[in-house]
């Protein structure tokens, strides 16, 4: 019997969603008064000041950065999969938002939650690393905000019975020995699992193509498939 029968693995990839920048307070203004009191000199203060400035919108600029990883901020970009569709065969892709055209409509954010969902309802199970913290709360989040119709699948810390979180299971929901947990890089590297991109990184995901994206989620879910696979019995079953 495949192991993986019946269990859709999944990756999303998220970004920044635009219609919530106004939530993101604005650097404050830097003012004379606002100067450390051992600066006395005017010169200083106003030196100080321009620093001080700098460090805000630094700071804003970070602040912005890191909506992508927000369940309230985020929207998502892409979802990758796998799934057993027979004996010896699977399905995958990677659902990707895109702009289109003048003359072509593009995908939107919820084009590809509807396909996952459709997949997401054939399934007996949801697997992916992390997707009980992550993956799963913002696709619900998105879809609920969009009024894209969803499957149920209820994520149950120290379960796997509906949602396989290869994460949560390889390092007991943060209660094991050692680190709470370790990235799936690190971990497919200590056990043998090949990985062709590994110079990039999900921060750096906004940056990249749409055939570069669309390249490390696919891969991201390879390496879960793969990880998967190695836990059966151990782990999981």
């Amino acid at each position: 019997m495949n192991p993986m029968k019946g269990i859709l693995v999944f990756d999303i990839e998220t970004v920044a969603n635009p219609a919530m920048v106004e939530f993101v307070p604005l650097p404050d203004p830097v003012l004379f008064t606002d100067a450390p009191k051992n600066y006395k000199k005017d010169a200083a203060i106003q030196s100080w000041m321009v620093r001080e400035d700098e460090k805000r919108h630094v700071d804003y600029e970070k602040r912005l950065e890191k909506m992508a990883l927000d369940v309230d901020y985020a929207q998502v970009d892409a979802i990758g999969y796998r799934v057993v569709v027979g004996k010896d065969s699977f399905l995958a892709g990677v659902l990707l938002r895109s702009e289109g055209t003048t003359t072509l409509p593009g995908t939107t954010e919820t084009d590809i939650l509807r396909v996952f969902w459709k997949l997401a309802s054939s399934a007996s199970r949801l697997a992916g690393y992390n997707i009980i913290g992550f993956d799963h709360p913002i696709i619900v989040r998105r879809s609920w905000v969009l009024g894209v119709k969803m499957a149920s699948f209820r994520p149950r810390r120290y379960s796997s019975e509906e949602v396989v979180d290869v994460m949560q299971l390889l390092y007991n929901w943060g209660n094991g020995p050692g680190p709470r947990a370790r990235s799936l890089k690190v971990v497919c590297a200590m056990y043998g699992i090949e990985n062709p991109l590994p110079d990039l990184e999900g921060s750096q995901y906004a940056e990249l193509s749409p055939d570069e994206r669309r390249e490390y989620c696919a891969n991201d879910v390879r390496m879960t498939w793969e990880l998967l696979q190695k836990m059966y019995l151990a782990y999981w079953r």
